[in-house]
């Protein structure tokens, strides 16, 4: 199985506080801001439905964070529910589980980000509907 990767250099824009989240300044040339997934060749079917299906538990990154995440790893994601919520564990793993294939992660490009704004969801319609008064 291959997994062909982008990363996305956060340079100088941000810098990350562990008290105050990320915040605007100088940061260090590469740190990495996202690893995207571009394509993935599967060695087997199985390994396929296991990252595509509906009961996805092999995924890539961090479960928190997808494919969108910082951590370049594929893994096997586990639920363990608790009266007050549930907890995702990652396991990385290196083969395939089904068919013991190697797992190879290609990064075929690096981009240092240049502006990351943040979007607001645009608003959406509202519909009217007149309600008849009483007695009406």
């Amino acid at each position: 199985m291959i997994v062909y990767t982008k990363t996305i250099l956060s340079g100088d824009l941000w810098k990350d506080n562990p008290i105050l989240g990320r915040i605007v300044g100088k940061g260090n040339e590469e740190d990495i801001d996202s690893i995207k997934v571009i394509e993935i060749d599967f060695c087997c079917d199985e390994m396929k439905l296991a990252f595509e299906g509906e009961d996805k538990f092999v995924g890539f990154g961090d479960y928190e964070f997808g494919a969108d995440g910082k951590d370049n790893s594929v893994a096997i994601y586990h639920c363990s529910p608790w009266s007050e919520g549930a907890s995702w564990d990652s396991m990385v793993i290196r083969f395939c589980p089904f068919c013991g294939t190697k797992i190879d992660i290609e990064n075929t490009e690096t981009v240092k980000l240049k502006k990351k704004l943040k979007t607001i969801p645009a608003k959406k319609s509202v519909e009217y509907i007149e309600v008849p008064k009483k007695g009406e």
